[in-house]
């Protein structure tokens, strides 16, 4: 697995950037707001990581607990009838 060494600045970019997306951690990969991430992080930092290290580096720090953890939001009819109070 590749070793990620990012600065406490860098990763408390990468959070911030992350709380900005709509999606979860785990729905983030391959989409267009992964994109915008990448480029962001890319460009505020002068960085040169590619879309699989950032990815790593953004689940490293999850993993260390400090990346603010989203709610899934229902998007399945079913899911959304389920959670609705009657």
């Amino acid at each position: 697995m590749i070793d990620i060494h990012l600065s406490d600045e860098h990763k408390d970019l990468l959070n911030d950037l992350y709380l900005r997306t709509r999606k979860t951690l785990d729905d983030l990969p391959y989409t267009e707001e992964f994109e915008r991430l990448h480029s962001s992080f890319l460009n505020r930092t002068g960085l040169n990581l590619d879309r699989h290290a950032l990815w790593l580096a953004i689940v490293g720090i999850r993993k260390s607990g400090r990346l603010v953890r989203k709610k899934r939001k229902p998007t399945d009819p079913i899911e959304n009838d389920l959670n609705v109070s009657k």
